[in-house]
């Protein structure tokens, strides 16, 4: 049961591999190039690497050399970093009904009543979105609002591009569905949805 553990090694079994500086020079180009490939933009780089090291580098005594290389293990940690970083990122935008520079706010070209429309459109989305399974829902926010590939989803969530199509295509039917009685009735009823 405990077999597939990793051990945990003394400090006088870590080598010179092991030597967390000598890690970051090794890998800090890789880790970094893989970050922007994943993120998508070049704004939050620095700091995602800075997380991956300072995982890597509190669970170092861990790392099996027998299970992979270092390279790997690092990718592995980069990949969750950002999975993480993603969904703090969608909690806070759904607590905050669009992030801060998003939150509607009366201008000139718009009313405040419009406002307070937009937001209740927002928060009925966000609603709705709850109703999905948690692998559609991922999949369409990062796609349809992130605006992410289905490539780059299928790397943060570790699964195929296949499998994230099918997740799109079936959250955005469902979404279909509970909004067409709603367009329907409107239409009806002489109003425009």
């Amino acid at each position: 049961m405990f077999a597939n553990r990793p051990v945990p090694r003394s400090p006088q079994q870590m080598g010179a591999n092991d030597d967390p500086a000598e890690i970051y020079r090794t890998h800090g180009r890789q880790v970094s190039c893989w970050a922007a490939r994943l993120l998508g933009h070049p704004a939050d780089i620095e700091d995602v690497v800075h997380d991956v090291f300072m995982v890597a580098f509190r669970r170092l005594d861990s790392y099996r050399e027998e299970l992979g290389d270092m390279g790997a293990w690092l990718h592995g940690i980069t990949v969750r970093t950002i999975q993480a970083r993603r969904r703090k990122q969608q909690l806070r935008r759904f607590l905050l009904l669009g992030g801060s520079a998003d939150l509607p706010v009366a201008t000139a070209s718009a009313t405040p009543e419009e406002v307070v429309l937009r937001k209740q459109a927002r928060a009925q989305l966000y609603a709705t979105l709850e109703r999905l399974p948690e692998n559609q829902r991922t999949a369409f926010i990062l796609h349809d609002i992130e605006g992410l590939s289905p490539e780059q989803i299928a790397a943060l969530t570790e699964t195929t591009t296949g499998n994230v199509t099918v997740r799109i295509h079936r959250a955005r039917k469902t979404l279909q569905k509970i909004y067409e009685p709603a367009s329907t009735d409107d239409a009806e009823e002489g109003r425009i949805p």
